[in-house]
């Protein structure tokens, strides 16, 4: 884990992640996806047409899509709390 979750999820933190389907997952979830080689650890915001949508927290910018068979799991530890995702629902509102 990098920095780009901090300050909820910290660098080098161990998460729980559970293989689920596509459609089980919901905007601000925490997934897992492979991209450039790399294994990525941010925020769902959206799915679209064959394309995963996801930010890190670090500035909440959002990444290049990347392809659907790209996605690994989603994160079942740690969890956002209600108040982190009320947060993230109002700074991400013209994402989401």
């Amino acid at each position: 884990m990098s920095s780009s979750m901090a300050p909820w999820l910290q660098p080098g933190e161990e998460v729980l992640a559970i293989c689920c389907q596509l459609d089980e997952l919901k905007p601000l979830d925490i997934i897992l996806v492979w991209r450039q080689k790399t294994l990525i650890c941010h925020i769902l915001l959206k799915i679209d047409q064959n394309f995963i949508f996801t930010s890190s927290l670090n500035g909440l910018i959002t990444d290049p899509p990347v392809h659907v068979q790209h996605y690994l799991a989603r994160v079942e530890k740690p969890k956002f709390k209600f108040i982190q995702k009320t947060i993230l629902r109002w700074k991400l509102k013209n994402v989401l």
